[in-house]
């Protein structure tokens, strides 16, 4: 049986000195398909106190669908992200629809994204987030792939999802709570709010038709780059379960991962080395987060936000 009933959907965007891209966000989602169900409306949380992002906003301001603006000076993404939360709570939203103020939408995201809400009624639907290449990206960093993430069939049931592009019941995000400040500088909140979604049963399903389009910065199109996100990944990943680990799973983990992270990184940065990073990149950021679990085990972590 379909649900008929108008949802208030609040788009929660939470920017930091990208006055650009957020006009192509925004442009995107004026231009977009209108759903029939969702009634939209936009939330701009600008993390600049010099509020870089305002002007931007005064170009799109209208009647067709109305946005709010607010500025939160914490140097923590999770502060920033429960912004959003509160605003939602405040404004009665049903959901709330992550993006990223680096990402764009295709013409018919809200209908696609409005059609599976319909047709699996979940907590929550993540949607594919797919990189976009500068002219000037190395060519290495597109044959490589490491910089793109995987996709699944509609309707495929997750245990996980990012903020990249997530849509998530209003009534999930009352008995979760808010974003933990803990990851607010590392990255990796996401993830721990959806780890801790799981708690409560919550329903995620995956909708690739819901396409948003992420551009990689080209001074992020780099190894250094990709293995301080890989060893963060992996910080994050074990720190967020190392609770739930018993003493001995914890010595397992720290020998396997040792052992296959080291003989991997090794094998990886040769072969990268001996084919100009066209080869073994992979390998080589995939042991590089593997090696990053035994860090987070004994409290190392990668900070990514607030300087």
């Amino acid at each position: 049986m379909q649900l008929t009933n108008i949802k208030n959907v609040q788009i929660s965007i939470c920017t930091y000195r990208r006055p650009d891209l957020l006009k192509k966000l925004l442009t995107s989602i004026f231009e977009a398909m209108k759903p029939s169900v969702f009634k939209l409306s936009i939330l701009i949380v600008d993390n600049d106190i010099e509020e870089s992002a305002k002007p931007v906003i005064t170009e799109f301001n209208n009647d067709e669908i109305n946005i709010n603006y607010l500025v939160e000076s914490s140097r923590n993404i999770s502060v920033v992200r429960n912004a959003c939360l509160a605003m939602g709570l405040e404004a009665s939203a049903d959901f709330i629809l992550f993006l990223d103020d680096d990402e764009f939408i295709g013409t018919s995201y809200f209908v696609e994204l409005e059609k599976s809400f319909l047709e699996y009624t979940p907590d929550i639907i993540i949607g594919p987030v797919i990189t976009v290449y500068y002219p000037n990206t190395p060519r290495w960093a597109l044959a490589s792939k490491i910089f793109e993430r995987g996709r699944h069939t509609t309707g495929k049931k997750l245990s996980t999802g990012n903020t990249g592009n997530a849509f998530v019941s209003i009534e999930l995000i009352k008995k979760v709570g808010l974003f933990d400040p803990e990851y607010g500088r590392s990255g990796g909140e996401d993830s721990n709010y959806f780890y801790r979604c799981k708690a409560f049963n919550a329903k995620f399903i995956w909708c690739d038709e819901a396409e948003a389009f992420e551009y990689l910065a080209v001074e992020r199109a780099n190894l250094r780059y990709a293995a301080l996100r890989a060893r963060r990944g992996g910080q994050t990943y074990i720190k967020i379960r190392a609770h739930n680990m018993s003493l001995g799973n914890k010595l397992t983990l720290v020998i396997v991962k040792l052992i296959s992270g080291s003989i991997g990184a090794v094998l990886g940065y040769i072969i990268s080395l001996l084919t100009n990073k066209y080869y073994g990149t992979p390998l080589l950021i995939k042991s590089i987060a593997r090696l990053g679990q035994v860090e987070g085990l004994i409290g190392k972590t990668v900070y990514m936000y607030g300087e």
